[in-house]
């Protein structure tokens, strides 16, 4: 069994850094390439152990692809290598995961039977669980009230600060932690999304034309379109800095971003 990982750094160089620490704990038949989508002089300074050398790819880029651009760029690199993945992981670097408990429950898991894999990834500050994402495919009319919200500044501001109150009052509630088996979901959360050799040979691909945002309605909307499930595997755990990329983000460009993607999303996905 063969993981390609492609790690997409944005201005988080030691965050970056301790991903690749993570991946050394277990670079058995994998490939981690590493792109960073940051400005020169804020670029990772990545020491690797001459014996990794073949594992370890470091991807800087030409100008800030966004994420899916820079996971598209890590890919068609890793391709161009000749390496073939059973399994792709797509992720931000700002999280902490063990390769070896992600070796040993894909292990077992048929690429050509399932499309996306969701692990359980918990919020480093808040402890909230963030997949499963979205159980069920959302309504249209919910995806077009997000286009409009998103549409202009006031809303949006309103939008995402009584979004951050209500979770806020949740943090405090007993979190769904009893999951323990797998169960097919709608879509995965974006921090880091594993997808099969399947997906891609069935034509999935990482294409998303927004900068940033909704990159998870593309791929559970390519999943279902490719009739390959979407799986949350709670027995994978990650732990997840959240935001730590998307911080750095002038909030009237964080609320073009937005903005942007959840139009494209409504419109390409729920006509």
């Amino acid at each position: 069994m063969r993981i390609l990982y492609i790690a997409i750094n944005y201005r988080t160089a030691h965050h970056a850094e301790a991903f690749v620490k993570c991946f050394e704990r277990d670079p058995r038949d994998a490939r981690l390439v590493l792109v960073d989508n940051s400005e020169p002089h804020e670029r990772v300074s990545l020491q690797v152990d001459p014996t990794l050398a073949d594992a370890i790819h470091y991807c800087p880029t030409s100008g800030n692809l966004g994420y899916f651009g820079g996971a598209r760029h890590g890919l068609s690199s890793a391709v161009a290598g000749g390496f073939d993945a059973d399994w792709v992981v797509v992720s931000n670097v700002d999280l902490t995961f063990d390769p070896t408990q992600m070796r040993a429950v894909l292990a077992p898991k048929d690429p050509g039977q399932i499309g996306v894999i969701a692990p359980a990834i918990t919020s480093r500050h808040s402890l909230e669980k963030l997949n499963p994402f979205m159980v069920a495919r959302p309504t249209r009319a919910r995806m077009h009230a997000y286009k409009h919200i998103f549409r202009y500044y006031l809303s949006f501001a309103t939008y995402s600060w009584a979004s951050e109150v209500v979770r806020h009052r949740a943090w405090g509630s007993p979190h769904s932690s009893t999951d323990s088996a797998d169960r097919q979901i709608y879509a995965p959360h974006g921090a880091l999304m594993i997808l099969s050799r399947e997906f891609f040979r069935r034509g999935g691909t990482l294409e998303h034309p927004p900068f940033l945002f909704n990159e998870e309605i593309t791929i559970a909307e390519q999943a279902r379109r490719l009739s390959l499930p979407v799986v949350y595997c709670p027995a994978i755990t990650v732990s997840h800095e959240q935001h730590a990329s998307v911080s750095r983000i002038p909030s009237r460009r964080h609320h073009e971003f937005v903005s942007s993607a959840a139009a494209y999303v409504a419109d390409a996905y729920f006509r």
